[in-house]
């Protein structure tokens, strides 16, 4: 444990710290005989337990190594940005969650958690600018997944294609025909889809609920209803043929009902399968119960069952569904170096037959071969290099598929190496005057190439040729080859086409810069900000002073230059000289204003913390005096100023006001909430739920004078075992909940309840029970 170490004192200079080191925002202190580093980081960091990363940022392998009189930084703002993006991405994926993205952009959200867990994994690895790079990126998956989940609910409120594989087709009721489908297409009441062979697709309602088509299957969408009164959803769909696996979000106020003709169904289910044949319906169940009914014979499929119903006949009583095979070969991420895999697992007694999917995902919402009447082994076909998953579930001699097996992973490597690829013309990072090249090279014999998406067929020898048509400007030129195991050489050039002789030049502020433009301003110190052809040399002198400097454009064409103000008008040349050797003149009158004050502060000011005292400093330009709620601030030299505050209330308001001699003011306005209570417990409540289980619910209401935490924790005790259980506070309900199973036969005990908020304000209340 550390013990006591240190106090620090804050100074203005840099000591022994090279000013290369020092970032923007970083805190520097001075090492005295008292430093306490915990202390130091649970201030500048807001956790004593962050002090290894001051050390490692400051490049210090141990504690003893600090030596007194010495400086060092702290990565204040660094940390805080940090700690700010995470917040903000678990917020942003909080949020797609709740609108359904889960279901409708499951890929986005699963990229946005991955790069949330991976900015997580940075923090704790202490490195926080990368940290805050993976929580910026699960940021924007996130409203991604958010904006497309919001745009295909808004498209309907009955249903859409949410995926698909081969050919799915709809029609309308006033359509002769049938006409493809495309994914995310509507379908509205009485509309009809169906899949052709070797196809499948998945439907989404209103509600979230999935059906899925399999093969040569048919629908009709009978109903689709949402009450915004009752804030309650109905849907009816008829299976005309096929087969198809319904995945439901049944609730009391989302109701789907399945159509067999001649059957009546009651569904308390969430997962089942059912297939119309022209002899019969089946049906398998695995999860809830499904009430099967035909005049007046009725059966209670339960999970794990199955029944079968023929045309003009009855139920046949539930029958168990066979169990799922355990899968043998290959083994479990096995590479495999060949296209056909055989995929074996152990044989069923009873069983007919077997169904296996081959998938690009774990989820096997991408599936890449699906086989049906397998009775023995499979082998797979042309398969590309790349990750797989399979599964594999047994079928009775009923027809009845059981569930299906835990997937295996399999990688098949056709052709680990990349194929040869040479572009001879045109070389990279060259500066043509005509639009129109052609580009060559070579690469193996049968690989074919693309360049920039088009497709070209190489020579005997391997050699390609093709015309291309440049655009102004920088252009980049990929060219691709690719083996038959899908192993891809990329090579890409870059060329600058300078087909006009004039160059033009914009300016951010100005923006197309004619030959002679005038500015006004009323800084000293004045910037361009300039676009124009990449790579070309940039040169500014004044006409009057003879002071001159230059630069060169980026590759985008993009440059800065900084003109000082030295007389009240003055003109400055700008000459811009291309690659290509085009040069263009433009003559810039600059003029002086007269500018009032101006207040820049550092950063944002906290709109709430839990410390007593806060501090506002900043620059202000063009200012005689500064005044923070009607008292007079010092501003040194430089022209900053540091106010220091006590906070006394909840609310807590600040007015600067800058002034200059002539009387023109500039006023900021700044609100700080000062909060240092926890939350408060209003309330809690545990109930057992419903279904006569061992789940039961705990809800839990607070308040707080700033923001809650997103998550509250419980101590509840099952009979001799304490547990700590984790709610999650719903937003929408302002309540904290959470759903847990007790094994133990004892009614469970809430002990205490700990909450908190996001200024750290935490208490644990103690329940009298």
């Amino acid at each position: 444990m550390l013990r006591k170490l240190i106090y620090i004192t804050v100074v203005l200079g840099v000591f022994n710290i090279p000013l290369s080191a020092q970032k923007s925002g970083d805190v520097i202190i001075k090492v005295s005989p008292d430093f306490d580093i915990r202390k130091t980081a649970g201030e500048y960091l807001d956790s004593p337990d962050l002090w290894p990363y001051i050390l490692k940022y400051n490049e210090i392998k141990n504690l003893s190594d600090l030596q007194t009189g010495s400086s060092i930084l702290i990565p204040q703002k660094e940390v805080r940005n940090m700690i700010s993006r995470l917040k903000e991405a678990d917020k942003s994926i909080q949020e797609a969650v709740l609108i359904g993205a889960k279901i409708l952009a499951d890929d986005l959200l699963n990229s946005a958690i991955t790069s949330y867990h991976r900015a997580l994994a940075e923090k704790d690895n202490m490195n926080f600018s990368f940290s805050e790079k993976s929580s910026v990126e699960s940021i924007e998956l996130a409203k991604k997944a958010y904006q497309q989940t919001k745009e295909i609910r808004e498209k309907t409120i009955e249903a859409i294609i949410s995926y698909k594989k081969g050919t799915a087709q709809k029609k309308f009721p006033s359509m002769l025909k049938w006409e493809d489908a495309d994914i995310y297409e509507n379908l509205n009441e009485n509309d009809w889809a169906r899949t052709l062979a070797l196809s499948l697709a998945k439907i989404t309602f209103h509600d979230l609920s999935q059906i899925k088509l399999n093969q040569n299957s048919q629908a009709v969408i009978q109903s689709s209803r949402f009450d915004q009164l009752d804030n309650k959803s109905t849907t009816k769909v008829k299976l005309e043929k096929g087969d198809a696996y319904a995945m439901l979000m049944n609730s009391p106020k989302k109701k789907f009902d399945l159509d067999i003709k001649g059957v009546k169904t009651k569904i308390n289910s969430k997962y089942f399968w059912v297939e119309k044949s022209s002899g019969d319906s089946k049906f398998a169940n695995y999860n809830g119960d499904i009430t099967l009914a035909v005049k007046d014979s009725a059966v209670v499929v339960e999970k794990n069952q199955g029944s079968v119903v023929p045309d003009d006949g009855y139920p046949s009583e539930p029958k168990n569904l066979l169990p799922a095979p355990e899968i043998l070969s290959p083994a479990d991420f096995t590479t495999i170096g060949e296209s056909n895999p055989v995929l074996n697992w152990t044989k069923i007694n009873q069983a007919g037959s077997y169904w296996v999917e081959i998938a690009s995902d774990p989820d096997f919402k991408m599936i890449t071969d699906r086989y049906k009447e397998v009775k023995e082994s499979v082998q797979a076909s042309s398969l590309k290099s790349g990750v797989y998953y399979w599964h594999v579930c047994s079928v009775d001699n009923f027809g009845l598929p059981g569930s299906y097996s835990n997937f295996r992973t399999f990688i098949v490597g056709l052709d680990k190496n990349k194929p040869f690829l040479r572009v001879d013309s045109p070389p990279g990072n060259s500066v043509v005057t005509d639009n129109k090249i052609e580009i060559t090279g070579a690469t193996e014999v049968r690989c074919p190439v693309t360049v920039d998406g088009n497709n070209i067929i190489p020579d005997e020898s391997g050699n390609f040729r093709i015309p291309q048509i440049l655009k102004e400007g920088k252009n980049i030129i990929t060219v691709v080859s690719e083996n038959a195991g899908g192993i891809k050489n990329i090579v890409s050039k870059i060329v600058y086409c300078e087909s006009d002789p004039i160059p033009k030049v914009t300016e951010k502020s100005i923006g197309l810069m004619k030959d002679s433009v005038k500015i006004i301003t009323g800084s000293d110190y004045n910037l361009l900000d300039l676009e124009t052809r990449a790579l070309s040399r940039i040169e500014i002198k004044s006409a009057n002073s003879g002071w001159s400097a230059a630069t060169y454009s980026d590759t985008l064409g993009a440059c800065r230059l900084t003109i000082p103000f030295i007389q009240s008008n003055e003109t400055f040349i700008l000459t811009v000289l291309t690659p290509a050797k085009f040069k263009r003149t433009i003559l810039i009158e600059l003029a002086k204003k007269n500018m009032k004050p101006e207040i820049i502060l550092d950063g944002m000011v906290p709109y709430a913390t839990n410390k007593s005292e806060a501090t506002i400093s900043g620059q202000v330009v063009n200012a005689k005096e500064l005044l923070v709620n009607g008292e007079k601030v010092p501003v040194d030299g430089a022209n900053r100023f540091v106010s220091k505050q006590i906070l006394n209330k909840l609310n807590n308001s600040f007015e600067l006001i800058a002034a200059d001699t002539n009387g023109n003011i500039s006023i900021v306005e700044r609100n700080i909430k000062y909060d240092n209570n926890p939350p408060k417990l209003i309330s809690h409540k545990l109930t057992k739920q419903s279904d006569g289980g061992t789940f039961y619910r705990l809800i839990v209401k607070a308040e707080d004078e700033t923001s809650l935490k997103q998550s509250a924790e419980a101590e509840v005790i099952f009979g001799n075992e304490v547990r700590t259980e984790v709610l999650q506070y719903d937003p929408i309900n302002k309540i904290y909940e959470t759903v847990f199973n007790s094994e133990s036969f004892e009614y469970p005990v809430i002990r205490n309840i700990t909450l908190e908020d996001y200024l750290a304000n935490r208490k644990t209340y103690t329940i009298r029970n």
